[in-house]
């Protein structure tokens, strides 16, 4: 799995690194921000038959999205739109399963908001599966930490997304309930002590 520090289609070497690990049999997936995959990018990654791509888009609109990558033009919004959706088109073309794509976007203060025109999105990019998580807070990011009304209004947009969502082929990642339902409004933690009584959960 390529993810971490960093955008791995920013690797120069990146394609390469996956045609090694194919060619030796290993399963791939990879996480990205989805603005660098353009349409030769998806035509190669489609062709090496990897797994599963997660993409981040932590927002709904082109507005939200400029305020949480403030170094992104808004217009980026839909040029990773375009990207995820163009990916779908091609793979459906090609007669393809593989990989899949998991829409993924981390929920705070800022776009708490958004999560059924998120899943709208994700309808209109033709995604897989579509994945609402909390974001897990540290000092570093303390302010993203949403109010009581904002977690109020949080629930009802995620069940208004659940219901849309029900009503097309995309698969819902179903961790949202569980986060929510274990929510601690002074923390913003969501995970309490489940790690020490159950272990991993991975």
């Amino acid at each position: 799995i390529f993810q971490g520090d960093g955008e791995p289609l920013l690797n120069p070497r990146f394609i390469d690194m996956v045609k090694y690990a194919r060619e030796k049999g290993i399963r791939v997936s990879f996480f990205t921000n989805g603005i660098l995959l353009d349409e030769n990018t998806a035509r190669t990654i489609l062709s090496l038959q990897l797994d599963e791509i997660f993409c981040s888009l932590p927002a709904g609109t082109k507005e939200t999205y400029a305020k949480i990558n403030i170094k992104q033009r808004p217009s980026t919004f839909w040029t990773i739109v375009k990207n995820m959706k163009r990916l779908m088109e091609l793979k459906k073309k090609m007669g393809l399963n593989f990989p899949r794509l998991q829409m993924t976007h981390v929920i705070h203060t800022i776009n708490y908001h958004e999560i059924l025109e998120m899943a709208k999105i994700d309808a209109e990019i033709g995604t897989d599966c579509s994945r609402f998580y909390l974001i897990r807070l540290d000092k570093n990011v303390s302010f993203l930490k949403m109010k009581p009304d904002e977690f109020s209004i949080l629930k009802v947009e995620v069940e208004k997304a659940i219901d849309f969502l029900s009503k097309t082929p995309i698969i819902l990642m179903d961790n949202i309930n569980f986060q929510i339902n274990n929510y601690e409004e002074t923390t913003g933690s969501w995970a309490k002590d489940t790690f020490l009584k159950m272990g991993c959960t991975i």
